[in-house]
């Protein structure tokens, strides 16, 4: 057995020991207690479609739209800039200011899509907005994160027989590639901390988690929900990385559903994922080292 095999057999074991350990305290505070009949307003089919249409459409219509119109203003009137067929060639630099910028439209259009929803929305957050709500879904990360970590070291271990090097998540990929500007890494920080947490939250937990309820009952709609928000988050650049990053994410999701239905608030799942993507980020920044 080589040295770096037993170092990953060791890490599992101890990963494995502290998951346990994690469950055993969930289970002494009565963590998994919780109470399925939810006070949640019934959606439409129509509604669902809706959320799901006001996503697609800004994210392959109106942003790309917008974006290149202001782009290509700034071209036509920069005295600085020539105008040559690959000028509206996006850089890195361009496609991470594009996607903060399509997820802040993408966040105010669901913002008016949700002032049109009004009523069935507030059901979302138990008609109420309390805080300890999200602080309880953040620290969640706790319990959700060593569980997550057994299964990802497992299928990691089984994947090194196949390829070489593992690859990062894509989003892991974007915040790497905007190490060298500190500012476009804050900004594109705080997009993965505070605003695609709520954005993915919005969508998936509130209105598709809580229209599948209706139908197939609590359990299968964390089930079947956390299916297609991982599906969602599937990349062919990941290759066989796909299966050790979309079961952390599974995973995860899972407790987001759950955290929701626990609490009768969108603010529990927000926590645990505003969470779980600070500490990746916070990761991407300590392996990194200083820039």
């Amino acid at each position: 057995m080589s040295q770096e095999l037993l170092t990953q057999l060791i890490a599992l074991l101890s990963t494995i020991i502290i998951a346990f350990l994690a469950l055993f305290v969930a289970l002494r505070i009565n963590y998994f207690n919780w109470q399925k009949q939810g006070e949640f307003a019934r959606l439409s089919y129509g509604d669902v479609l809706g959320a799901f249409a006001v996503m697609l459409m800004v994210q392959l219509v109106i942003a790309p739209i917008l974006y290149v119109s202001a782009y290509a203003s700034y071209l036509i009137f920069s005295s600085d800039v020539p105008i040559t067929p690959g000028a509206f060639k996006l850089d890195q630099s361009h496609q991470a200011v594009f996607a903060i910028f399509s997820n802040l439209v993408l966040l105010f259009s669901f913002f008016i899509y949700g002032l049109l929803k009004k009523e069935k929305v507030k059901t979302f957050f138990g008609g109420r907005f309390q805080i300890k709500d999200f602080f309880i879904g953040s620290l969640s990360w706790l319990i959700c994160t060593p569980v997550a970590a057994v299964f990802n070291g497992a299928i990691d271990l089984l994947l090194g027989l196949f390829r070489d090097q593992p690859i990062d998540q894509t989003a892991v990929q974007y915040l790497k590639q905007t190490l060298s500007s500190p500012i476009l890494f804050s900004m594109t920080a705080i997009l993965v901390i505070f605003i695609i947490p709520v954005i993915e939250e919005f969508l998936f937990r509130g209105f598709l988690q809580t229209w599948l309820r209706q139908y197939l009952g609590v359990n299968w709609a964390i089930l079947v929900c956390s299916i297609i928000f991982t599906l969602f988050h599937f990349s062919r650049e990941q290759g066989l990385d796909n299966f050790v990053i979309l079961t952390t994410l599974f995973i995860v999701s899972c407790f987001m559903g759950y955290i929701y239905e626990r609490q009768k608030n969108l603010l529990a799942s927000i926590g645990l994922h505003s969470t779980f993507n600070a500490m990746a980020t916070l990761g991407v920044v300590l392996m990194s080292g200083p820039h």
